[in-house]
């Protein structure tokens, strides 16, 4: 059984909604729906839990802002370090299933 995690999909969504909106803001209600879309296209198993949650948060705290209803990028960091962060662990599979365009569409309605 494969599983993918918030360090899996995050960065790279990040990735996707400066390159294709020039925004560093995404809900998390679209950010979940855009993971549930990325694990069924791997059919993986989407493990984002409260504890999980809150290692993201303090690990990488550097990178994101938590706004209660939406995440945010911090203004200093670039699409370079956003990439440097998220794609060296990506599997081929996953970076294709996170590209999807009916995933990649989740994000770009996001409000």
């Amino acid at each position: 059984m494969r599983w993918i995690e918030l360090e899996d999909f995050v960065p790279y969504a990040f990735i996707i909604s400066i390159e294709h909106r020039n925004k560093r803001t995404i809900s998390y209600f679209n950010l979940m729906k855009y993971a549930k879309s990325v694990a069924s296209n791997l059919d993986a198993t989407l493990l984002v839990y409260r504890d999980f949650a809150y290692e993201f948060f303090a690990s990488y705290n550097n990178y994101f802002t938590d706004h209660g209803s939406f995440l945010e990028l911090k203004n200093n960091i670039s699409i370079k370090e956003l990439h440097d962060l998220a794609v060296p662990f990506l599997t081929l599979d996953l970076v294709l299933a996170l590209k999807n365009p009916e995933a990649v569409e989740i994000l770009l309605n996001d409000n």
